[in-house]
């Protein structure tokens, strides 16, 4: 039996087949990059901590710690309730400054959590008092001081709650560099 004819096509037909393949692909790419978009998108709108400065107001770091273990330590520090964290960071600097960076699930709940803190503080039964609000640097932050004169201070930025002990006699220029880089 003699084989079967083998169809030839016509260069005009190969031509459509190979755009309608291109056509496809191009599709194909346009649909990924479309979904990648979107995705990179919903990442960056998650809240993120922020990375801890190698050097604050030119107080060097010592050590952090990062973690679970960050995060019992903000948990203990609450009479009442945790805060709601996804994150914690506690960072110690030269000459006894300590910064703890606590994010939370969005900036409002930030925002809710520094309100609580104020007036958790601010209605007593804390180690903390004389809560005062002072603009630095252009932005709200509490301060508050405890039975050995030593001053604390407070403050939101983005979804974190940051809380400062300043090195030393720094007063509040490591508290203005801090807020600088957070």
């Amino acid at each position: 039996m003699p084989p079967a004819p083998r169809q030839v096509r016509s260069a005009p037909a190969r031509r459509a087949k190979s755009s309608f393949q291109a056509a496809q692909m191009g599709f194909f790419v346009l649909i990924v990059a479309v979904v990648a978009a979107g995705l990179w998108g919903v990442v960056q709108r998650l809240p993120q901590a922020s990375a801890i400065p190698e050097e604050i107001g030119g107080f060097r770091l010592l050590s952090t710690v990062e973690g679970p273990q960050a995060l019992q330590m903000v948990a203990g520090l609450h009479q009442e309730g945790s805060p709601q964290l996804t994150e914690a960071r506690v960072a110690y600097y030269e000459q006894g400054g300590v910064v703890w960076a606590g994010t939370a699930t969005s900036p409002d709940a930030a925002r809710e959590q520094l309100e609580a803190m104020a007036q958790a503080i601010g209605e007593g039964g804390t180690p903390f008092s004389n809560l005062r609000e002072l603009s630095l640097a252009g932005r709200r932050v509490f301060t508050v001081s405890d039975g050995n004169n030593a001053h604390y201070f407070f403050f939101q930025s983005d979804a974190q709650v940051i809380w400062i002990t300043p090195p030393g006699d720094s007063g509040t220029f490591f508290v203005e560099a801090a807020l600088r880089e957070f």
